[in-house]
């Protein structure tokens, strides 16, 4: 399987660190003392220097943008590069967090615009490892020769998600202040990739993925007032709930593992990996895991999470597509893709460019 393109598009919006605090102020100036409100700033100023993030990606309203038109815009661009007709494109598999639509799947809807107007449509939701999960399939589609070229996209715009389900970023208490600032570190951005059965830029050679259910709760996206019994946010969830500690120490503790496992069943190691492309979840988490892979952190080049933030499934391919676009994947080169996600789940690529 070989990746014949890679298309993305990022809006010119951007929500800072001040912005995002006074959100959080505004959702609960009400019911916090003036004392609550004053920690509450200052947990946020905190959390945001120790991650380093500054701004996140969101929608620009000069450039009309939209969960639709973000999707569409970074399609184009991969279908374009590859020089493949639409009507050639056997298969569109879709996948995002934020991803609005549940009747059709945003596939059909996406193929449409497209102009693909026959072929195999379908969502994936596997949160942040969806357009990894995406890859995993269509290689599965391309091994069986069912289909020679299938794109696979993504989009996330996780504060229209916000805005459409009316909700706000309420804290009963200071204890619950970092699992609300754990879920606003989110960017927006679009992204796809044409994968096909012969030539191309890179070659996927292997893809490796593990899963536990231990922490299932560890990070909640829900619909207002769903129930789920058991949560660790209580019996029934609104909104976005996240243990960024949890989540963090788990991948730094449990991933190297995994990685050198993958690596060793693939013939290879760490060190003859020539660049590293990470989920975006901060430096501190991207250079822990370097660390414990004893890699060279040089070989982490590419950081779009102080900009942008945790673009979710849109962070792989994006940050793979600017290493490219800044000259610094050759050809020959042994590239690893490393993603993360709620649940927990880990997961690899490895790519010979």
């Amino acid at each position: 399987m070989f990746i014949t393109s890679i298309g993305y598009y990022i809006p010119d919006g951007r929500i800072t660190n001040s912005d995002i605090t006074e959100i959080l102020v505004e959702d609960n100036k009400e019911h916090f003392s003036k004392e609550d409100i004053e920690f509450l700033t200052y947990s946020c100023t905190r959390k945001f220097e120790f991650l380093g993030i500054e701004t996140r990606s969101c929608c620009s309203e000069e450039n009309g943008d939209h969960f639709a038109s973000m999707a569409e815009k970074a399609a184009r661009k991969a279908i374009d590069q590859a020089g493949i007709p639409p009507e050639e494109i056997d298969c569109l598999i879709f996948s995002g967090v934020t991803n609005p639509f549940r009747e059709p799947s945003f596939a059909i809807m996406l193929a449409h615009r497209l102009g693909i107007k026959t072929g195999d449509f379908f969502d994936i939701n596997d949160t942040c490892n969806g357009f990894m999960k995406s890859i995993d399939v269509a290689g599965l589609y391309l091994k069986s020769e069912k289909y020679r070229h299938i794109l696979v996209a993504t989009c996330e715009s996780p504060y229209d998600l916000k805005n459409t389900l009316k909700l706000d970023i309420h804290i009963e208490n200071t204890d619950q202040i970092d699992n609300r600032l754990s879920g606003l570190i989110v960017g927006t951005g679009a992204a796809a990739m044409i994968l096909s059965s012969d030539g191309g830029k890179g070659r996927i050679t292997h893809y490796g993925e593990q899963r536990t259910s231990n922490d299932w709760d560890a990070s909640m996206l829900t619909l207002p007032g769903t129930a789920v019994p058991g949560a660790k946010y209580g019996d029934t969830i609104t909104g976005f709930w996240s243990d960024g500690r949890l989540i963090s120490s788990s991948l730094i503790r449990e991933m190297p593992e995994f990685i050198l496992r993958k690596l060793s069943e693939w013939g290879l190691d760490a060190q003859s990996i020539d660049l590293f492309i990470h989920h975006q979840l901060g430096n501190n988490v991207t250079f822990a895991l370097m660390d414990k892979l004893n890699a060279d952190h040089q070989k982490a080049p590419v950081n779009t999470f102080k900009q942008f933030g945790n673009m979710a499934t849109v962070n792989i391919p994006v940050n793979l597509a600017i290493a490219d676009e800044q000259g610094l994947i050759k050809k020959g080169d042994s590239i690893l893709l490393l993603s993360s996600s709620c649940g927990l789940s880990y997961a690899l690529l490895h790519i010979v460019w």
